[in-house]
Order: structure tokens, then sequence, then C-alpha cells
């Protein structure tokens, strides 16, 4: 994974918080920003976990810092940008050395499983508890690049590159392994797949109930990297999705969610694939018609945002915005900003919807899947720094580099 850029010279350790912790005050929290997993429940609640932290001078430690911790935001109130409803959970029961690769919801909406390495976990949602102890460890790191849950099946998706190395010959097809694990009977199954899906650091895949289709973006580090495209969990195929209209330019780390029961599909925000541009755009995906649109540009340009998509609501929160050794990082202070889907316009005010709603609209990601729709996917973004901690953080990477000399 390319973090390198971004790393901090010292871990910094998160806060304790108590067993969930409500933050009356919008924003009072020791979060830290990285490429976090989300999960929605539309019109209920939407978690956030992981993150890696980013060392705003980075050079110093090619080795990223984990964020442990898990936070949601309450999607049945009411709430503004500066005052948004979140929520702090508990994150002791996890070993230290334990990151979040990905994060599911099942489809019944009791559990989330976080995964890293070959282990999971699971965090009950009703109950705000963990799962005494390992759930499960399996022989090799099937999520390492991502998860998604099909809502209807229940089945969740993972993507792990067999070898950490490309292949010895530059023109051989790269192959990487594609793993479906069934909750219900803890059964696992790995299929190997070539040259669809190319050797990046990051996959975001979101799941549309529509189309019964995992929609899978691909980060660019060239032009000719991006890859749009999906896989039929019917007929078990992968393939180009030959899209149309207002195609979005070639770009990595970007928000990816689903909306609408996957009718429809969001893109936001990203840097350009040469990683030169931090982009604003927002781009609409029609699942029927394979047709890309564009909508309101962001207010703010930004990279790894969280976002998720719950009825005509898409709220976009965080992210970055480095361009080489320049930082300018989006606050947590800022608060999410939201995109009225119906009207095409950006605002600050948050309204849970009142139309009837599908219960089996849940979804997962940021870069993955959010639904507004019956869609479960996961995604990484990247969450913000508060203000406080951009100074010190600073500060501590000025003097690691004073002290290198």
């Amino acid at each position: 994974m390319r973090f390198t850029q971004y790393s901090l010279p010292l871990a910094i350790v998160l806060a304790a918080q108590a067993l969930p912790q409500v933050l009356a005050e919008g924003m009072n929290a020791t979060w830290s920003v990285g490429k976090a997993n989300v999960a929605v429940i539309e019109n209920q609640r939407l978690y956030i976990s992981g993150g890696v932290q980013y060392d705003p001078l980075p050079r110093h430690d090619p080795s990223p810092r984990f964020a442990r911790q898990l936070i949601s935001l309450d999607l049945s109130t009411a709430w503004t940008s500066d005052a948004p409803a979140f929520t702090n959970h508990t994150f002791d029961l996890i070993p230290e050395e334990f990151s979040t690769d990905a994060m599911v919801l099942t489809k019944d909406r009791s559990s989330l499983l976080f995964f890293y390495d070959t282990l999971m976990y699971k965090y009950d949602v009703k109950t705000n508890e963990w799962a005494k102890g390992l759930v499960k460890n399996w022989t090799y790191p099937a999520f390492a690049e991502g998860a998604v849950t099909d809502t209807d099946t229940g089945l969740i998706y993972g993507i792990q590159n067999p070898n950490e190395e490309p292949p010895a010959d530059p023109a051989a097809p790269i192959k990487w392994k594609f793993t479906e694990y069934n909750p219900t009977t803890d059964t696992i199954n790995s299929a190997e797949f070539e040259g669809v899906i190319e050797l990046r650091d990051q996959r975001i895949m979101v799941y549309s109930r529509t189309a019964k289709t995992i929609f899978s973006y691909e980060n660019a580090y060239q032009p000719e990297d991006a890859a749009f495209v999906a896989y039929d969990v019917k007929a078990k195929k992968w393939s180009a999705v030959k899209a149309t209209g207002d195609i979005p330019p070639f770009r990595r780390t970007p928000c990816f969610a689903s909306a609408y029961g996957g009718k429809k599909l969001i893109l936001a925000g990203g840097q350009s694939y040469d990683g030169t541009v931090i982009l604003d755009d927002v781009f609409m995906f029609d699942v029927a018609t394979l047709a890309w649109s564009k909508l309101a540009n962001a207010p703010r340009p930004s990279y790894g945002a969280v976002c998720a998509a719950s009825s005509d609501s898409f709220i976009y929160w965080g992210g970055l915005r480095f361009v080489g050794n320049e930082s300018d990082i989006v606050n947590v202070e800022e608060g999410p900003v939201i995109l009225n889907l119906a009207s095409n316009t950006w605002g600050t005010s948050y309204k849970p919807s009142d139309k009837p709603q599908d219960p089996a609209n849940v979804d997962s990601g940021s870069g993955s899947g959010s639904g507004s729709g019956s869609d479960s996917s996961v995604n990484r973004a990247y969450m913000a720094l508060t203000k406080f901690e951009l100074v010190v953080w600073s500060v501590m990477a000025i003097v690691a580099s004073s002290l290198t000399l």
C-alpha cells in the first residue's frame, strides 16, 4: 500500500473513550485522518472506522500509523454541519496491533465485521459490544484490499493480491484473489483472476442491489490505469463497464458511494492521476443506462473523503488536500456538507427523509458504498485532522527532521 508519502514520524495514542459517548459539542474528539472504512444504514446511522494518520511534512517514517477509532453519525435526526450528531464508540477490546483493512455491515444490520490481515473481529451495533476475542483467522489476508456485502444474500466479498510483488515478466497479466465469505455457514471460497483489476493499493467497491452487481472504481496512477469494472454476483463474472456520458477524468483516492438502492453511484473528489491537482468535481452514474452525468462541484476540493448517501442526501466529510509538500488538511471541525441529489445543491443542513424506506437499505463504504438503497459495501476514506493535531504533528515532524540532520 502507498502510504509512505504521508506517514507520521511518531505514533499518536488515541484517548480512551467510554462506551459509546455522544459528542455533544460537535466534533470534540481525538479522531485522526486516514484510510477510513464506512458502513451506512439509510436514515439511521453512518459508521466510520480506522484511518491512517498522516504527517503534514512527509519524509521521515515509511510506515503508516493506524487510528484505533470507531465513530458514528446519527442519520435519524436533523443536524447541521457545525453540530453533527456524532457518537464515539469504544475500540479497546481489539489488540493494539490491529488496524482495519476493511469493515462491513452484515445483512441483518446487527454487526460490523472488521478485517485486518488474516483476522476478523465483530462489533454488535445493537448492544455496542465487541465479541470476546478473535472471531476468525484465515490462512491469507482475504480482505486486505477492501470488502463489500451483498445485502440480498449476505455474502461478503473481498479482494487480495496473492503476490506482494509484480510478476517477473512485466507483460504477464497480474493475478489477484477474489474471496466469497458466507458468515452464516462460516465458509470461504476464493478464485484467482488475471488482468481485470491491476495491482493497485486501493480498490473502491460498492454493491448495487438494483443490478445485483459489485462495482469497483480503481485508483489511477497513470492515465491507462483507471479501471471501472463490475462483478455480476449471479454469473460470477468480472467485466469492464462500458460507460458513456460525462465520464469522470482519471483520478485516484476519490469517494465512491451508491445511492437509491444502487440505482445510482456517486463519485466525488480525489486527486488527478499524477497527484498534482486536488479535485472538487462530483459525478453520478446511472446503473440502468451506464451513463455518467456531472453534478454540482463540492464546496471544497479533497481526496479520500468519507461519503455516504441516505435518500436524497449525499453526505461528504473530511479528506486531505496535499500537493507535494504543501499541506492543507480538511478539518473535521468544518463538519460534513450535504448535496441534495434531488435539487443538485450543496448545503450544511441534514434532515432524514420522510419518504417510506426499504428496510434492506444498507450500505458500507466511503469510497465504498453508502446506500440510500439496499446496498452494503466497504470503502476507505481520508478523514481530517483537527487544527490542534495539525499544529502539534507539524512541530513533531520538524523536530524529528532536525534530529536526523
